[in-house]
């Protein structure tokens, strides 16, 4: 009996550890996406395609600037300094400012300029759904959303399906990608 109850409990576990590893798959494979393709990463607020042969998707990972409780487009703020630079894909409330980890709940602006991006047809950004609200803005035009993002956490409301409106860029050597964000 004794037995029976050992190979549950290791099923059990087993088929945890599974379903965990292949739910993750997509974090994973993002997180090693660079590594395993060459392709450019984001630092420190900025993307360089100039001279990349570029496939039909970029993944923009690596550093953005973050601007914590300011809606950056919405707000026209976008002139001011940023708060922290912070690894994207990850969670915000791993970031401290003034000595003080960012709280899970709340609002803020990820900011990315992307160099040498030269493409005629249109683009947007697509974000795994991850249970937050968002608009992104490609040069300050809404290029998708998921849900209602507001300052207000109560007004916050977040569904599963994100909205695209696909946007042409506009002949210049920079664009900037602003993806406001809330979460409760």
């Amino acid at each position: 009996m004794k037995e029976k109850a050992g190979n549950a409990k290791i099923s059990l576990l087993l088929g945890f550890l599974f379903v965990v590893l292949f739910t993750h798959l997509p974090v994973v494979y993002t997180m090693l996406y660079h590594d395993l393709t060459g392709a450019p990463t984001a630092a420190d607020g900025n993307m360089d395609l100039s001279g990349s042969s570029l496939p039909g998707t970029i993944i923009l990972d690596g550093t953005w600037e973050f601007y914590w409780n300011r809606l950056t487009v919405t707000d026209r703020q976008q002139e001011q300094d940023p708060d922290l630079y912070i690894k994207v894909p990850d969670y915000w409330s791993r970031y401290e400012i003034d000595g003080k980890l960012l709280p899970a709940d709340g609002f803020g602006s990820y900011h990315l300029t992307v160099h040498g991006l030269d493409y005629a047809n249109p683009v947007t950004v697509l974000i795994p759904e991850f249970g937050s609200a968002y608009r992104v803005f490609i040069d300050g035009i809404l290029a998708s959303e998921s849900g209602t993002v507001s300052k207000n956490l109560e007004e916050v409301f977040t569904v599963p399906r994100a909205r695209y409106y696909p946007v042409t860029l506009p002949e210049k050597d920079s664009h900037e990608i602003v993806i406001e964000l809330a979460t409760t």
